[in-house]
């Protein structure tokens, strides 16, 4: 089943990542832990409802959202399933997936975004100090920035801009077609020394760690804020591709945020090596005010202290 799936995403030309197929490993597991059986012949429709029921009720209890997940993974591999004729009816194609939460991560705003960066700013951890200000200064989503490679922070060699440093998403795969784009390092984050410590990671993922324990550590910070802060690293995404929006326009405001394009013209944006209006982006990025600059910026060329990362 795994390798049918698989082999219906080359199909479309979009080869699944490895933690992707870890996850659809482990909800297939899942079921057959429930049914009792891994023979996909014996697992009906009434099987699948009674799961599903489970899940929610699991989901009830902990206040997640597990159940849309595994099962929008199981009925992706049932699907692929009946396509590779393993099983002539598809028990979970009926299979209703839970509504995705309609709660909506807050933006932070000016004083609460301060108080985030300055209490990151003590941290002897990379993992968790530079996530925020990354975030801070760009739309990045947890995952695009937790799970960087250094290589895509670089100065531009030539023309123009030459000596601007980006941050250059376009040679990975995220979640949609439109998320990977180029977004110019704003200074307050080289003031900060970002750079030095870029350059302790060379040929290195931007992060040592797991992605699960650094994206928890993020929002303990925000959340061990007195008074508490209710709202989530996610947040910074909220707080900044509004308000780049406002600065670059709504068209170059959705490229910036990895928001689809409204229409053919908008797609432009992705098929030039340097978008014509990169020029537009630096002065958005830019344009987002340090929320820290009230209580003094730091000098030019403030270095960041490497020191040995917890294990």
């Amino acid at each position: 089943m795994i390798d049918a799936w698989i082999a219906e995403r080359h199909a479309i030309h979009k080869p699944p990542e490895k933690k992707a197929i870890t996850a659809k490993r482990s909800a297939l597991a899942d079921l057959f832990g429930f049914a009792k059986t891994s023979d996909i012949k014996r697992i009906d429709e009434s099987v699948m409802r009674a799961y599903r029921s489970h899940l929610l009720k699991l989901d009830q209890k902990d206040g997640t959202q597990k159940a849309r997940h595994l099962l929008g993974d199981i009925k992706a591999l049932f699907k692929a399933a009946k396509a590779a004729g393993f099983i002539t009816t598809n028990p979970a194609k009926d299979l209703p997936e839970p509504p995705k939460s309609d709660k909506v991560s807050q933006p932070l705003d000016d004083d609460e975004a301060r108080r985030i960066l300055e209490q990151a700013r003590q941290s002897r951890d990379p993992a968790l100090r530079w996530p925020h200000w990354i975030a801070a200064f760009s739309t990045g989503h947890n995952k695009e920035i937790l799970r960087a490679h250094s290589s895509e922070f670089y100065p531009i060699k030539a023309g123009p801009f030459a000596g601007q440093w980006v941050w250059d998403m376009r040679g990975r795969q995220l979640k949609t077609d439109a998320r990977p784009r180029i977004l110019a390092l704003h200074p307050a984050l080289i003031r900060e020394g970002f750079l030095d410590y870029l350059r302790t990671r060379q040929g290195k993922p931007l992060f040592s760690g797991s992605y699960s324990r650094n994206d928890s550590k993020l929002n303990e910070l925000i959340t061990s804020l007195k008074p508490t802060i209710d709202k989530r690293f996610y947040s910074w995404r909220k707080r900044n591709a509004h308000r780049l929006a406002k600065l670059a326009g709504p068209e170059l405001g959705r490229y910036l945020a990895g928001h689809a394009a409204k229409d053919i013209a908008e797609k432009y944006y992705r098929f030039h090596e340097m978008p014509d209006e990169f020029g537009d982006i630096v002065k958005a990025i830019d344009g987002l005010e340090d929320p820290t600059a009230a209580e003094g910026v730091r000098p030019e060329g403030a270095a960041y202290t490497a020191v040995s990362e917890p294990t």
